[in-house]
């Protein structure tokens, strides 16, 4: 009587963990696209007749240079060498 070991059934191994920039950088081109289309939107609708841009718009493409900065800070970031 043979005793046969059962194969090994593989591990699912754990997602490895994001560098430290990742999330960041998704944060920031989030942020710049949402900023180009408000002002795409602030040019936009006057120009189609729409009258005047509401507040909210011009708020919100302030976005632009917000993720441009994060972007930049997400970048040096993960870019880092990791000290020994």
């Amino acid at each position: 009587m043979s005793h046969e070991v059962p194969a090994a059934t593989p591990i699912a191994q754990p997602s490895p963990a994001r560098k430290p920039g990742a999330i960041l950088m998704g944060v920031a081109v989030v942020a710049f696209f949402v900023g180009i289309a408000s002002i795409a939107a602030v040019f936009l609708i006057p120009a189609l007749g729409g009258g005047e841009p509401d507040l909210t718009l011009y708020l919100l493409s302030m976005l632009c240079p917000l993720g441009l900065v994060l972007g930049v800070v997400a970048a040096l970031v993960s870019g880092r060498r990791a000290r020994e």
